[in-house]
């Protein structure tokens, strides 16, 4: 199991059902360095310098970061295309150079979520 604290993290998406519970759950249970919560409009994860400014430096990031609405997507096919998967190839380009730890979990789905906060308290 990752040890979260003393450690320098960033979470894309900590706007997000689980980004924001993600940040709640870093910040009162463990003691990290700092948490940077990367999210929209300040960091566009499309932009590689963008990605670069969030994951340089941090020792672990959480790529939570997505365009997760299934009906808007049928919509703005290139934007949710953009956010998703040039958002994603940016942050793994990034954290693969500076070589940091990344959790990449996204979902509509809380439950990988939930099952990883279980472990997290029956082994801690």
């Amino acid at each position: 199991m990752i040890d979260f604290n003393n450690k320098k993290i960033a979470v894309t998406g900590a706007n997000g059902m689980i980004g924001k519970e993600l940040v709640r759950i870093l910040k009162e249970e463990y003691s990290p360095k700092s948490v940077l919560e990367a999210d929209l409009p300040i960091y566009d994860l499309r932009d590689r310098t963008d990605a670069a400014y969030v994951c340089d430096g941090q020792d672990i990031v959480f790529h939570l970061a997505a365009q997760p609405l299934v009906r808007e997507s049928y919509i703005k096919t290139i934007d949710t295309y953009q956010t998703n998967v040039i958002g994603t190839l940016n942050v793994l380009d990034v954290v693969l150079t500076v070589n940091n730890i990344l959790v990449n979990s996204r979902s509509a789905d809380a439950s990988s979520f939930q099952i990883n906060k279980s472990y997290k308290k029956q082994s801690g």
